[in-house]
């Protein structure tokens, strides 16, 4: 029986033991699961770990409605309105390029858009470094990272762009269409998504900024550039 006893104490603690690991495991398992949900702008289920809540912004937050009260963006750098303390941040909103001029200019460069994400402003100027994760038909269609710096030359300031990475659309993709764009910068590393599907995963935006000699960006600010004659469609964009 004392034997018996011991055996059944042992059993016990095994199962008590391996559900405190089940839960463990579990416990990380969900919250990488958010982790990465949170990258690709998609929010955590009530039974896992929940990352900081989300900010909501309007499309009118970016950009002015036009007299038809369509929220378009056109050849514009526009950095947040309301205030993020962090350089860490995700940045999630559907878009689509737009414009009758689109079909005449497409595939020349002269169209695009895409995020700011760790920027610098200065008044009277506007964005002075930061990165951007790009949707650049005229690239050779392909989404694109870039680091951008400003220098000062008698007193003038002279902003450059370099690109850092960059990867082609997907067989089908339309700049055009309603695209879901979530970008997530965290420390150093950079994972984009469009549409769910990752195209850029943990890029490290420091370390391919020094080897091409330019400064990481530190700032704090994010938002919305686009550039040609082509308008920008946004929908709300979602920030965490």
């Amino acid at each position: 029986m004392e034997y018996g006893l011991v055996v059944g104490l042992i059993a016990v603690s095994l199962l008590t033991g391996a559900a405190l690991v089940g839960s463990r495991v579990s416990g990380v398992l969900s919250s990488a699961a958010c982790s990465l949900g949170a990258a690709i702008g998609e929010a955590c289920d009530s039974t896992s770990t929940s990352p900081a809540s989300p900010m909501v912004l309007a499309a009118s937050d970016w950009c002015p409605p036009s007299t038809n009260g369509t929220i378009v963006c056109r050849a514009v750098d526009k950095l947040n309105t309301v205030a993020w303390s962090s350089p860490d941040v995700t940045v999630a909103t559907t878009a689509a390029l737009t414009g009758t001029n689109w079909n005449q200019q497409t595939g020349t460069g002269s169209n695009g858009y895409g995020l700011w994400l760790r920027a610098t402003s200065t008044p009277g100027f506007g964005v002075t470094s930061g990165y951007t994760f790009q949707v650049d038909p005229g690239a050779g269609s392909r989404f694109v990272i870039k680091v951008w710096n400003t220098t000062s030359t008698n007193n003038v300031l002279n902003r450059t762009e370099t690109t850092l990475g960059m990867v082609g659309f997907p067989p089908g993709f339309d700049p055009t269409a309603s695209n879901r764009i979530a970008v997530s910068l965290l420390g150093n590393s950079l994972t984009a998504s469009v549409n769910g599907t990752a195209v850029f995963t943990n890029f490290d935006v420091a370390a391919a900024s020094t080897s091409r000699g330019k400064t990481p960006p530190a700032g704090t600010q994010y938002g919305v550039r686009t550039w040609g004659q082509a308008g920008l469609s946004m929908a709300t964009t979602t920030v965490v």
